[in-house]
């Protein structure tokens, strides 16, 4: 009896102590949010979403002003998918640094066990360049093999952008030799183990334009919006057999670009055409494969790829789900889901769910901005400027038809002797 009176007791402490927790949660001002959708999940347990260009082009850097709310308007926790537990950042050891000519050189150790990478993210002290980073590997440090050509930049403007990671196609080698051109040198590096290369996810292509500019072919890609992140870029053709230089720019409006990959792209007998890596997030993309003497690559198509950047919305609730964001003044959310180990996540029980279509939130409420005196009577400024103007030339005319008084014996034009 006393066994089960205290189950009894500590049962009802457990159901009060949730009340309490979810009663005391901070609600979502719903009126703080430019756009709303909804986010389908049927069942039970968690649900993951892929984000779309929307929702990159109207949300805050990181979705810090994304909110998931039940129907009561009660947050729902959420967060990024955790990556694979066969990935992390691993430091690459410095072997020397130097110059040979103009460029820059770094030798860098991954260590004896060789892991596959596909990547460098290079330490570059400086800043406002735009440059190039030439990677090489070897096993040995006696011969080496080109692994590609990357474009590394920071720019400042209306949109500041950096990006210092060297890519090129997965590679097991223990030293890498990387040569940089139009920066002072690389003081570092370090890289991500993949052991398994994480899927990509295709991003949607508004429009693509194909030019022929001289010897060259030129691909226009629009994603639609700004913002949205692009991993790499996949070149198809019905030209059975090639092999040419590919470079790739990135631009936010279509007038000023930026290049982001310097690649070539190939073709042999019995083998397909591997993606290019980049690192983007401009709304255009221009590709422009040098064709040399040879006949353009005939039907070619484009497409952008990108790693996933799922995002995981916690279960347990009850009800439609709902999407709220485009809030500039939203901080990043802090919730206990965000910190818990990817063990408890029961990630083989994830469901998968679908976005509805982005609308205007109809309980969206813009702060007023409070105007001076000016500002509500703008007319006032004018008739001001205008009375002004009447006083001045009144006073110029009055002037200029007072009689003048006579002049002086002796000051006049014709007097004087001679």
């Amino acid at each position: 009896m006393r066994a089960r009176a205290l189950l009894v007791v500590a049962t009802a402490f457990a159901v009060w102590a949730s009340w309490a927790t979810a009663a005391s949660a901070p609600q979502v001002d719903e009126t703080a949010f430019r756009y709303v959708r909804t986010l389908g999940c049927s069942g039970a347990g968690s649900c993951v979403f892929e984000p779309d260009a929307r929702l990159y082009a109207h949300a805050k850097p990181g979705f810090a002003d994304l909110r998931v709310v039940l129907p009561n308007g009660s947050q729902v926790p959420w967060r990024k998918m955790p990556r694979a537990a066969d990935e992390r950042a691993i430091p690459a050891a410095v072997v020397y640094r130097g110059r040979r000519g103009r460029r820059a050189e770094t030798l860098l150790d991954v260590g004896p066990r060789s892991p596959r990478l596909d990547g460098l993210a290079l330490e570059i002290p400086d800043s406002g360049f735009v440059g190039r980073a030439e990677v090489l590997g070897s096993d040995d440090r006696r011969s080496y093999v080109k692994l590609s050509t990357t474009v590394v930049y920071d720019i400042d403007g209306a949109t500041s952008a950096r990006s210092t990671t060297a890519v090129f196609p997965p590679a097991s080698f223990r030293y890498y030799l990387v040569r940089t051109s139009g920066v002072s040198a690389v003081v570092g590096a370090s890289s991500e183990r993949r052991v398994a290369r994480v899927p990509l996810v295709q991003r949607t292509l508004r429009s693509t334009r194909i030019m022929q500019v001289g010897r060259t072919t030129v691909v226009v890609a629009d994603l639609g919006f700004p913002h949205v992140p692009v991993g790499a870029i996949r070149v198809s053709t019905a030209t059975p057999v090639f092999e040419r230089e590919l470079s790739v720019d990135s631009s936010a409006d279509g007038a000023a670009w930026v290049p982001v990959a310097v690649a070539r792209i190939s073709r042999l007998p019995g083998s397909g055409i591997q993606p290019v890596d980049i690192s983007s997030s401009g709304r255009f993309l221009r590709l422009t494969i040098a064709n040399g003497d040879d006949a353009p690559l005939s039907r070619v198509r484009v497409s952008a790829l990108a790693r996933s950047h799922a995002i995981l919305v916690e279960g347990g609730g009850t009800g439609a789900l709902r999407l709220l964001y485009g809030n500039s003044r939203a901080s990043s959310p802090s919730y206990d889901y965000t910190r818990l180990p990817p063990s408890l996540l029961r990630l083989d029980r994830v469901r998968e769910g679908q976005l509805g279509s982005e609308e205007i939130n109809p309980l969206e409420v813009v702060p007023s901005v409070r105007r001076g005196f000016s500002d509500r009577y703008p007319w006032l400024a004018g008739a001001a400027l205008a009375v002004a103007a009447l006083a001045i030339g009144a006073a110029g005319l009055a002037a200029a038809l007072r009689p003048r008084p006579p002049l002086p014996p002796g000051d006049g034009a014709g007097a004087g002797s001679s």
